[in-house]
C-alpha cells in the first residue's frame, strides 16, 4: 500500500499540496494516452467536450468522465496507487467523487486557462458540507508554464473556503456549464498579495495532489503542443452529497484495481 512520505505529509499540511514523482511510470502514462487519444480527438473535433471561458474569454476544454466511460477512461480513478494516496491524505474511507480530462489544445480554441478557484468553493454549493476531499492530477505530457501547467497559491488552503463568483447566481447548474467558477475578485487580489504563486511543472506520470481549499488554477497553453491531464476527486464517505438531485458525485463503492488489469500487462 502506498502512503505519503513524511516530507510529502509535511508539505501537504504546510503548503496545501504535495507531488509524488513517477506515481505512474512513463510507459503507463503512454499506454493510457495511446488508449484515449483517438476517441478524445474525435470528440474535440465534433465539439462534444465541455468548453468554459476563462476570465480573458479563451475557451478551456474539459471532458467529464462518468461511470459509463469506466472501461475506456474512468478506470484510472480506481487505480490502487491513486486510491491509496488519496486515502492516506484523508485518513478515512473514501470514494471516487468525480473524474475528468483537462485538455489543453493549442491553436484550435482550446488553449484557455482555468481561473483561480478552490475545489470546495464550488463543491460546497453542490452539496458537500466539509472540505474532506482531495484531488489528484496526472499529466500525460510534460507539464510546463508554457503549455498550461497547474498553478497555485502556496499555503492558501489555510484561509478556508472563500466566496466564489457562482455562489449566488440563478440557474447555477446551467451557468456553470459554460462559465468557470472563480474566487471572488477582491478576496483573490488580497490572497495573491499574501501567498506565493507556484507553477506546478511535472513529468508524465507524476502526481500532483492538493487540499480542497487550496486556491489554484492553470496557465493558458501558449505553446504549439497539447497538454492532457487526468484529474480525479476523492471524497470521504461520511461527507457524501446531501443533495439527492445532484447529477454527479454520489457515493458508489470504490474497488481499487491494478493498472495492468486493463492492459493485460
Amino acid at each position: 500500500m502506498i502512503a505519503m512520505t513524511s516530507e510529502e505529509r509535511s508539505a501537504f499540511a504546510q503548503d496545501g499540496y504535495a507531488i509524488r514523482k513517477n506515481l505512474l511510470s512513463r510507459k503507463e502514462a503512454e499506454q493510457y494516452l495511446d488508449r484515449i487519444r483517438a476517441p478524445i480527438e474525435a470528440e474535440i473535433k465534433a465539439n462534444k467536450v465541455l468548453a468554459k471561458k476563462d476570465s480573458d474569454g479563451r475557451k478551456a476544454l474539459i471532458r467529464p468522465i462518468p461511470n459509463a466511460d469506466e472501461e475506456l477512461l474512468g478506470f484510472l480513478g480506481r487505480e490502487e496507487r491513486l486510491v491509496d494516496l488519496a486515502h492516506d491524505v484523508l485518513g478515512k474511507p473514501i470514494y471516487r467523487f468525480f473524474a475528468e480530462l483537462q485538455l489543453k489544445e493549442p491553436n484550435v480554441g482550446g488553449d484557455g486557462a482555468w481561473d483561480w478557484h478552490q475545489d470546495f468553493g464550488f463543491m460546497f454549493a453542490d452539496g458537500l458540507l466539509a472540505p474532506e476531499m482531495t484531488t489528484i492530477l496526472i499529466p500525460f505530457q510534460k507539464a510546463t508554464k508554457e503549455n498550461g501547467c497547474m498553478r497555485l497559491l502556496k499555503g492558501s488552503h489555510k484561509l478556508g473556503r472563500l466566496n466564489h463568483n457562482t455562489d449566488l447566481v440563478p440557474n447555477r447548474s446551467e451557468y456553470c456549464r459554460v462559465t468557470q467558477t472563480s474566487v471572488e475578485e477582491k478576496a483573490l487580489k488580497a490572497a495573491m498579495e499574501r501567498f506565493e504563486i507556484v507553477n506546478v511543472q511535472l513529468e508524465p506520470g507524476d502526481a500532483f495532489i492538493w487540499d480542497a481549499n487550496l486556491i489554484h488554477g492553470s496557465n493558458p497553453n501558449c505553446s504549439n503542443g497539447r497538454l492532457w491531464s487526468y484529474i480525479c476527486y476523492y471524497n470521504a464517505i461520511d461527507n457524501k452529497h446531501y443533495k439527492a438531485d445532484h447529477e454527479y458525485g454520489h457515493y458508489e463503492p470504490l474497488n481499487p484495481a491494478k493498472f495492468s488489469s486493463y492492459f493485460n500487462a
